[in-house]
């Protein structure tokens, strides 16, 4: 059988994991939306474990009564067109131990080329 560089593309996709949904991981996830997710031969993933990005700066005008929350919460869902999103429910961050936070939800990256991070810290940890 003849060598066909689609159909072996399409076998061996790039898979681009984004681990958190803050700032840095939806913006990133945005960008490679718009750039590298819409190609065949790339596979985009968030994975997070909120369903919403929140925009603590302008949380006070929420508290004070200036602003709906609605105004300062944006669903990650629905910002990106081409990038899977996965909300897996999940404990600590354990790297490099386990080798990942939900190892169900992540099982199929195993073979993952590329990985980008990102991480907020909480409050009282």
């Amino acid at each position: 059988m003849p060598f066909h560089p689609q159909l072996h593309n399409m076998n061996n996709k790039t898979k681009i994991l984004i681990l958190g949904g803050g700032f840095g991981g939806v913006y990133t996830a945005l960008r490679l939306d718009n750039t590298l997710a819409r190609r065949a031969d790339v596979e985009v993933t968030l994975v997070s474990s909120d369903n919403f990005l929140l925009f603590t700066p302008m949380l006070h005008e929420v508290a004070s009564g200036d602003l709906n929350p609605s105004d300062i919460v944006n669903p990650i869902r629905r910002m990106l067109k081409r990038v899977q999103f996965v909300q897996p429910t999940c404990g600590r961050l354990t790297w490099p131990r386990s080798g990942c936070i939900a190892p169900a939800a992540c099982a199929q990256f195993r073979s993952t080329s590329t990985m980008i991070t990102s991480c907020s810290p909480g409050f009282g940890d």
